[in-house]
């Protein structure tokens, strides 16, 4: 998981784009970087998105949470 989380920090950087942030925010959450996924998942959700995916993924980070 270490290097996937690497490719889309790196990716995240570059392109910046909403598929990409929410990308980045689920492969940290995954890795157990809370913080960073709630950063990366609402900077994917800036544009006010309705894809259920991304909504989803921000509702999990968000749980967890609290």
């Amino acid at each position: 998981m270490d290097e996937a989380l690497t490719i889309a920090r790196q990716q995240a950087r570059e392109r910046r784009d909403i598929r990409t942030l929410d990308a980045l925010a689920w492969v940290s959450f995954k890795n157990g970087n809370y913080q960073e996924a709630l950063a990366a998942s609402m900077k994917a959700r800036r544009l006010g998105t309705k894809d259920l995916l991304i909504l989803y993924h921000y509702g999990m980070i968000a749980a967890k949470l609290g």
